[in-house]
């Protein structure tokens, strides 16, 4: 079935921004995983599709995250 809505909303933050945040709030952390990939074309031209369908940089794949995982929980 085709997308009824495409739009989208993005905003860039910073990781320590968003990690900050979440400590002031009281959240603890239980785990900040980088991956060296996303499940789009990101930069285009500048990525290759892998064969488990992420995208990675091209050249250098390993030289910064792409994209990361945050595991949190707010204590009761």
């Amino acid at each position: 079935m085709p997308l009824q809505t495409t739009r989208t909303y993005e905003w860039n933050r910073r990781l320590g921004e968003i990690v900050t945040a979440l400590l002031d709030r009281g959240v603890r952390l239980d785990a900040l995983i980088e991956h060296d990939s996303v499940p789009w074309e990101a930069l285009p031209g500048r990525t290759t599709l892998r064969p488990d369908g992420e995208c990675a940089l091209t050249e250098q794949p390993s030289v910064m995250p792409l994209s990361y995982t945050i595991r949190a929980l707010k204590p009761f």
